[in-house]
């Protein structure tokens, strides 16, 4: 369905299991426990039981990610960006 409607599927390759998380400690444990480079990072900002949820565990955490990564040098992309930088790496390789 998406190609039909010439989207593009992106998945995502780590998450912070943020939607029953008991802190926001809990939540950046899970994801510096799985990022390696080039992930997509699985976060919600709603509940998966009703609308409204608490998700300030999960907003603190992004925010220490995110502090955390930039330190270390990583670089933060859109999807569109990260896409256009996968389509022209992929280019590259095939000259």
């Amino acid at each position: 369905m998406a190609h039909a409607l010439e989207l593009e599927p992106v998945m995502w390759s780590v998450t912070g299991y943020d939607w029953n998380a008991p802190s926001a400690e809990y939540v950046e444990r899970k994801v510096v426990n799985q990022v390696r480079g080039g992930d997509v990072i699985l976060l919600h900002d709603g509940g998966h039981l009703r609308m409204g949820a608490d998700r300030s565990r999960t907003v603190t955490a992004t925010d220490w990610l995110i502090d955390r990564y930039k330190a270390e040098g990583y670089a933060f992309l859109t999807i569109p960006e990260m896409m256009a930088k996968t389509r022209s790496q992929s280019a590259l390789a095939s000259l």
